[in-house]
């Protein structure tokens, strides 16, 4: 199927900590901007728990006011977040991704750091439950792809872009524009900058990232560097944002670049599933019979009276 380009836009959200309404009033806010200031944007991006923020340490006390208050912030699809995503992707139309709480359905007080994706139409595309998280939140165990009009997508939240087995998969399964949301701070900046673009590249595919900006740290939250962006099959990066304030950045989407960059750089046909799958079922190479372990030990000391060698 031929897919004409688009524009897909990442945006350097500040969320207002533990403030759900008012966040998704201003993510509302913000698809209209898109749509505006960019009238080819197909797709849309915001971060991590962009509606509510990230607990600081202080919550993982099952005691704590503070986990508490992430459990009050958390709800379930459909929900507040999904119908107002949906009339707004609806309006403009557009997709549209965000990070959210999420509720279990059934569970009381269980809670995930999950991510919504909406269709033009206003329907709910999908949901993923980060995999790779611990604290207050339950990790999911699904690592799916799906099919829309913009291509097959795919998503992960933060810490699951660090395991390229992850998007790997995916990309395995057909994937063409992965969507990451992130809440990166300085420290692990290197999640919202280099992380991306190799992952873009080792899978040949695009991928748009969204990361906060702002400091919650005062409210029990923590602070963050922003950078989000778009990139090219080739790690080529189209846009990326600043690290200190609130903006949208566009990047223009060509599936056709996926099928030439597989060409040009044959990772695909070049793997050795012969190896790997049999890797996890032997010793180690150091360890192996044909390939002892060395120990190196100093010269033995000459003798009074006796000569060496």
């Amino acid at each position: 199927m031929r897919h004409a380009p688009f524009v897909a836009a990442a945006v350097n959200f500040g969320t207002t900590f533990l403030r759900p309404r008012e966040n998704v009033d201003r993510i509302v806010s913000l698809i209209g901007q898109a749509a505006r200031e960019e009238p080819r944007t197909r797709l849309i991006v915001f971060p991590e728990c962009a509606t509510a923020g990230l607990p600081g340490p202080g919550a993982q006390d099952r005691a704590s006011d503070l986990r508490h208050r992430f459990v009050q912030a958390a709800e379930r699809v459909p929900g507040p977040t999904s119908e107002a995503l949906g009339k707004a992707a609806r309006r403009h139309g557009l997709y549209a991704a965000t990070g959210f709480v999420e509720a279990d359905p059934i569970l009381d007080e269980v809670i995930y750091n999950s991510s919504l994706l909406v269709g033009p139409d206003g329907a709910v595309v999908a949901v993923h439950r980060k995999v790779h998280t611990n604290g207050i939140f339950k990790a999911g165990d699904e690592i799916r792809v799906y099919a829309t009009a913009l291509g097959i997508v795919g998503l992960s939240i933060c810490y699951d872009l660090w395991f390229p087995e992850f998007l790997r998969l995916q990309a395995l399964a057909g994937c063409q524009v992965h969507i990451n949301m992130t809440a990166n701070q300085p420290i692990f900046g290197i999640g919202s900058t280099y992380v991306p673009i190799v992952r873009a590249a080792e899978c040949a595919l695009y991928m748009v990232s969204s990361n906060r900006v702002g400091d919650d740290r005062p409210d029990g939250g923590l602070a963050y560097m922003g950078a989000s962006s778009v990139i090219a099959p080739l790690g080529e990066v189209l846009a990326m944002g600043s690290h200190d304030r609130e903006e949208i950045v566009y990047g223009e989407i060509d599936l056709a670049r996926i099928a030439k960059t597989r060409m040009f750089l044959p990772t695909y046909n070049s793997r050795r599933t012969d190896l790997y799958d049999v890797t996890a079922l032997r010793p180690s190479v150091a360890m192996h019979p044909q390939h002892p372990v060395l120990s190196v030990e100093p010269p033995m000391p000459e003798v009074a009276g006796e000569k060496s060698g």
